[in-house]
């Protein structure tokens, strides 16, 4: 039970880490209040350090493969894409771009064939990841959601309870299917397991089956 290492990552956050491998280089990503920083899970030792200073910085960091590292953030941050550098057997990172097109409030956006499907605050987007071109936006009617992508689908629960079915294209939002599932906060996102989908509020937790019927 004693600690293996530790590392000077700098002030705790809401953001989780995540593992990935860039150049046969396992790491792990950390999106602190200052900065977005990649440490060794053997040693701890700090492989490379993006400034990042957002303050409320809840959504995970996404890698896009094959070495860029998508971060969001809510109210005024915005977000950034990352590029993952190899040099004399080092790993580097350099800034692709960095807007206020997607701002993720406490949901981390999702990918797919390239593209990224986020809240940017009250509103469901999907911007290019490469880019940041957003292709289409969605009006608040959700308000700061929870998303998830079940293959080429978006299952989106809204803030007060509303549940939205949309493909995952970046031609344009296309809503497949919507109802009021449930009253009051939703913050937690749905879960999908097993041909099940789970949702919750403050008080209540719904379970709804979702397999093909014969």
């Amino acid at each position: 039970g004693e600690p293996a290492w530790t590392a000077d990552s700098g002030e705790a956050a809401y953001s989780s880490s995540v593992a990935v491998t860039f150049g046969g280089v396992r790491q792990v990503l950390f999106l602190t209040p200052r900065a977005l920083i990649s440490v060794a899970p053997t040693d701890g030792a700090v492989l490379w350090n993006y400034d990042w200073p957002d303050g409320i910085n809840i959504a995970t960091p996404l890698f896009v493969p094959d070495d860029l590292v998508f971060v969001s953030a809510s109210y005024d941050k915005g977000s950034a894409v990352v590029r993952m550098t190899e040099a004399d057997g080092r790993i580097g990172v350099e800034e692709v771009w960095a807007s206020r097109v997607m701002r993720n409030h406490f949901n981390s956006s999702v990918l797919l064939d390239g593209y990224l499907y986020g809240f940017d605050n009250a509103n469901l987007k999907c911007i290019e990841a490469a880019t940041g071109d957003e292709m289409w936006s969605h009006p608040r009617e959700l308000g700061k959601g929870s998303l998830i992508r079940a293959g080429d689908r978006l299952i989106a629960l809204g803030e007060e309870g509303k549940l939205v079915l949309a493909e995952a294209t970046p031609r344009k939002y296309n809503e497949l299917a919507t109802t009021q599932m449930m009253r009051g906060r939703c913050w937690t996102p749905p879960t999908l397991a097993h041909g099940r989908l789970y949702l919750r509020n403050q008080t209540e937790l719904v379970c709804l089956d979702v397999r093909a019927q014969p």
